[in-house]
């Protein structure tokens, strides 16, 4: 169970690692992203998700998530909860890397897809955190 407590800043968005629980059972992360002009809404074209890697570059497997909105000292910060697989073995170091999805047509909710059929998505290199795992 760790606490990282990490944070990046880009342009107007900190977002912050805040725990990550593994179990041979379940990968879970909790995100905050918080706003910095002190603004309460969000296009939700900007809302952001996370894929997370392991240090050899696997990535892990989303199995379900929520997420709320946590309102406190005037500010409007948006919490998610995600579990995913679990590693196969202990990591040595977990990559979590931000992204949004690219839209066709935001009023349709129709996002840009790859040749596959799947939504295109562009990561947020700036706010990417990489979280060492002492095996200890």
């Amino acid at each position: 169970n760790l606490q990282p407590n990490v944070s990046r800043k880009y342009n107007n968005i900190q977002f912050t690692i805040e725990q990550i629980m593994l179990t041979p059972i379940t990968t879970s992360i909790t995100t905050r992203t918080a706003l910095l002009d002190k603004s309460t809404s969000v296009d939700s074209r900007q809302r952001m998700s996370i894929e997370v890697f392991d240090e050899q570059g696997h990535k892990l497997k989303l199995n379900t998530g929520n997420g709320r909105r946590e309102t406190n000292k005037g500010n409007s910060d948006f919490i998610i909860d995600l579990r995913l697989n679990p590693f196969e073995t202990l990591p040595k170091a977990i990559t979590i890397k931000p992204y949004i999805h690219l839209y066709n047509d935001y009023s349709k909710g129709t996002f840009q897809e790859d040749e596959k059929g799947d939504p295109i998505i562009q990561y947020i290199p700036e706010l990417e955190i990489t979280i060492p795992i002492n095996s200890k």
